[in-house]
C-alpha cells in the first residue's frame, strides 16, 4: 500500500518524457529473481489505472527481462500478461525448479537420500500421535527434555466448569487428584480458561478447528498420570559464610571455603598441559663423568624413549 502512490507518480514522471529513450536503470540477475521482478512490477499497472494522476497505460513503458539483464525500456504490459499476487507463488516454485543447484554439495546430497529413505515418514504429519525424530524427545540434541502430552480441551473445559461451579469443595488439588494431573497443571488450566472466558465475553472468537488440528499433531491424551506435585531432583544446599564489609574476600577464599581449587590455579594447569612440542627432553642421570650423558624423550602418552640423532641436533 506504501508503494502505490510512489510507483504511481513515477509512471507519470515516465509519460512526461516518452522522448527519452536510452534505460534508466540497468542490472543483473539471476533467472530465478528475474522472474520474481517481473511479477512484482506487472501487478503495479493495473493498479496504476485506479490512480487519477497515472498516465495512459499506452504511454507507460514496463521493464522486460532478457537474459538476465532488467531493463526499463520496453513494451507495455497487456492486461493478459498482469501478474497477481496469488500467481507470484507458482512463478517462484517454477523458477526453483528451473534454477535448481546445478552441483549439490556432498550434504545436500546426503540430506535427499535420507528424504527418500528414513525420512519419508516425516515429510506427513502422523494425526493422532507426536512424529518426532525420537521417540518422545521434540529435540534431538536434548534428550533430557521429554514434556508431557498436553491435556485435551475438552477435559480442560470440564476442569474449568467443576471449578466455577463450586470453588469451595473442587479445589486445585481435589481436582487433580480426580483427574490424575499435577496441581501446578490444574492451576494453570484454570487461569488460562478463566482468561479465555473474559476474552469471548469481549467479543474474542476462539479458533477451535485449530486447537483441534493441533491436539492431532501433539498427540493429545484424555487421561494422563502425574504425581500431585512436581518432583524436584536433590541439589546441594547453599553455603552463606559472614563476611565484614570492610574485610576483602578474595577468590582463592572462596574457593578454599568452598572445598575446591580456585579457577586461576586450573588455568595455570590447563596452560602447562598444553606443550608446543611433542615431546620432553630429561637427562638420564646417574651418569659417570667420563660417559656420554644420554637423553630420553617422554612422548605425549608417558613412554619414555631414547632419543634420536635427529630430536638431539634440534636441542
Amino acid at each position: 500500500m506504501v508503494l502505490r502512490p510512489f510507483h504511481a507518480q513515477h509512471l507519470h514522471a515516465f509519460a512526461v518524457i516518452p522522448a527519452y529513450t536510452r534505460p534508466l536503470m540497468q542490472f543483473r540477475v539471476s533467472a530465478h529473481h528475474a522472474v520474481l521482478l517481473r511479477a512484482f512490477h506487472s501487478s503495479f499497472p493495473s493498479r496504476a489505472e485506479d490512480s487519477k494522476d497515472a498516465a495512459p497505460m499506452s504511454d507507460v513503458k514496463s521493464p522486460t527481462a532478457t537474459d538476465g539483464n532488467i531493463t526499463a525500456e520496453g513494451n507495455a504490459t497487456t492486461e493478459g500478461d498482469v501478474m497477481t499476487a496469488a500467481d507470484i507463488p507458482e512463478a517462484t516454485a517454477k523458477a526453483t525448479q528451473e534454477t535448481g543447484p546445478a552441483n549439490p554439495s556432498r550434504r545436500r546430497k546426503k540430506f535427499l537420500a535420507w528424504v527418500k529413505d528414513q525420512g519419508a515418514k516425516y515429510q506427513k504429519p502422523a494425526f493422532g500421535t507426536t512424529n518426532y525424530l525420537n521417540e518422545g524427545m521434540p529435540f534431538p540434541m536434548n534428550p533430557f527434555f521429554r514434556p508431557n502430552p498436553p491435556v485435551a480441551d475438552k477435559i480442560r473445559e470440564a476442569i474449568y466448569k467443576s471449578y466455577t461451579q463450586n470453588s469451595e469443595t473442587k479445589t486445585p488439588r481435589i481436582l487433580a487428584t480426580e483427574y490424575n494431573l499435577s496441581i501446578r497443571r490444574v492451576e494453570a488450566i484454570l487461569k488460562l480458561k478463566a482468561l479465555e472466558s473474559r476474552m469471548v465475553e469481549g467479543g474474542f472468537i476462539p479458533q477451535k478447528g485449530f486447537t483441534k488440528g493441533m491436539e492431532q499433531l501433539l498427540g493429545t491424551e484424555s487421561q494422563l498420570r502425574e504425581s500431585l506435585k512436581e518432583m524436584v531432583p536433590q541439589v546441594g544446599k547453599p553455603r552463606f559464610k559472614m563476611v565484614q564489609e570492610e574485610v576483602e574476600f578474595s577468590a582463592e577464599e572462596a574457593a578454599a571455603s568452598l572445598g575446591r581449587t580456585p579457577h586461576a590455579l586450573i588455568q595455570e594447569h590447563a596452560m602447562q598441559a598444553e606443550t608446543y612440542r611433542a615431546f620432553v627432553l630429561e637427562d638420564g642421570g646417574n651418569q659417570k663423568r667420563w660417559e656420554v650423558p644420554r637423553l630420553f624423550i617422554r612422548d605425549k602418552d608417558g613412554t619414555l624413549r631414547a632419543a634420536a640423532r635427529s630430536e638431539l641436533m634440534k636441542h
